[in-house]
């Protein structure tokens, strides 16, 4: 016979949304379930890897706002350290187990420093960056960069905002409505088909669907409000769509490399007034200037993407923006 257990679930502390405490759990109601130890398949290192501990920011589960409330970094041998949003750390151990309810086995993950239990969240292996805490899902354990090991250096480059062009789809027949630059430490600059420059952080999160499946979501922040948030699919991983009904997306450009400069047209690692007239002398002289230029130093792919500021390709008014954003009239 396989090795029997008994598996003893505090229903109130899994109703909590709090990091619980042994007190706590001790003054629950008890329910035993009979398990087999053989059918957990989660191991400790399948965890090891640094979480967020997000508590809902509003009156709504936290998938639809989350705020962070500290980290935890789990390690291979299965200890863990827990730091909360005052700095507070707190060490202990991660164990993994099975639930039974209603004759359904669910994979628990306890941390629990000396007789205390700080957490207990369920891991769903559909969505194993995420353990919710508690029935209510008003707090869970989030891995960090771990939406299929996506983080920011991964959408580095430069980007076109696009709309439908006409009666079409954006699929169908599109045109570009600005440009986003991403750099591998996350932050971004976008620059509409008008020359407003909006800059910001890009934030990656996740939407769980009933079937337990997700989609990683990525969202460009201004910091007070989202400037873009839409579906990231690992298949297509230069497009992004956003809106229900992708209407828009956003584009990368295929012949960018990740180091690109922002308005640095001459691509001599920087940008400043020389790339202004560099544009210049690229549009009034293609013959020598231009991308097949005869001068020694003409135009290239890289630096018609860093000077077009807009999104509507390489214009006299891209380089009208790198001056104005140069003297800080932007």
């Amino acid at each position: 016979m396989k090795k029997m257990i008994n598996y003893i679930a505090a229903i109130g502390m899994m109703l909590s949304i709090m990091p619980c405490s042994g007190v706590y759990a001790a003054e629950t109601t008890a329910v035993v379930s009979t398990v087999s130890l053989e059918e957990n398949t989660v191991d400790v290192k399948d965890i090891a890897g640094e979480w967020k501990y997000q508590v809902s920011d509003g009156n709504h589960i936290v998938q639809e706002g989350a705020k962070d409330n500290g980290t935890v970094v789990v390690k291979e041998d299965g200890t863990y350290t827990y730091t909360d949003a005052e700095g507070k750390t707190t060490n202990g151990t991660v164990k993994t187990d099975l639930e039974e309810i209603g004759g359904t086995k669910h994979t628990t993950v306890l941390f629990s420093s000396g007789s205390e239990i700080e957490f207990m969240g369920y891991y769903n292996q559909n969505n194993t960056d995420a353990l919710y805490i508690g029935n209510g899902s008003m707090a869970r354990l989030i891995r960090v960069n771990g939406i299929y090991g996506l983080d920011a250096k991964d959408l580095a480059g430069v980007w076109n905002y696009q709309i439908p062009d006409g009666d079409h789809s954006v699929q169908e027949l599109s045109k570009n409505n600005g440009k986003i630059v991403v750099k591998e430490d996350g932050s971004f600059t976008y620059t509409d088909v008008n020359g407003k420059i909006t800059k910001g952080t890009v934030k990656i999160d996740f939407e769980e669907y009933a079937e337990g499946t997700t989609l990683p979501v990525i969202s460009f922040s201004d910091g007070t409000s989202s400037v873009f948030s839409g579906y990231y699919h690992k298949d297509e991983p230069d497009m992004i769509y956003y809106s229900n009904s992708g209407i828009y997306r956003i584009v990368r450009e295929k012949n960018n490399n990740e180091n690109g400069v922002e308005a640095d047209a001459n691509v001599d690692g920087h940008a400043d007034m020389s790339d202004v007239v560099f544009i210049m002398q690229a549009l009034t002289n293609p013959d020598k200037y231009g991308i097949n230029g005869t001068a020694e130093r003409h135009l290239t792919e890289q630096g018609k993407i860093n000077g077009d500021m807009n999104g509507d390709g390489l214009t006299i008014g891209d380089a009208l923006n790198i001056q104005e954003m140069l003297l800080g009239l932007k």
